[in-house]
């Protein structure tokens, strides 16, 4: 399993459903630029994720955490200490990419 950080974890699954960061900033109602600086300083929004992950696969990322899930609802918490609690919990984020390839969302060293 490839272990990637936001940048890269971002760029691989919009990808992968053949849709560009300029669609995915238009979705998440900022400039294209911002959301490459954005990914670049890994202080992506868990609610962002969220966003993004719903618009390429059409669904609700679900944790299966139930106190991580309503937070989500209630705080706007960063990406990065989601991936941090969810490694904690021992159940990291990841995603399969062309329906074989699983990729993790880590945070950098």
């Amino acid at each position: 399993m490839e272990k990637l950080t936001q940048k890269l974890f971002i760029y691989k699954i919009i990808k992968s459903k053949d849709i560009t960061i300029v669609e995915i900033a238009e979705a998440l109602d900022v400039l294209p630029s911002s959301l490459r600086m954005t990914l670049l300083r890994n202080n992506l929004m868990f609610n962002q994720f969220c966003m993004i992950y719903k618009h390429v696969y059409k669904e609700e990322f679900n944790t299966d955490d139930e106190f991580l899930d309503t937070m989500r609802d209630v705080y706007d918490l960063t990406l990065s200490v989601v991936v941090e609690i969810m490694e904690n919990n021992k159940t990291p984020i990841t995603v399969t990419i062309y329906e074989k390839t699983k990729i993790q969302l880590i945070n950098p060293s």
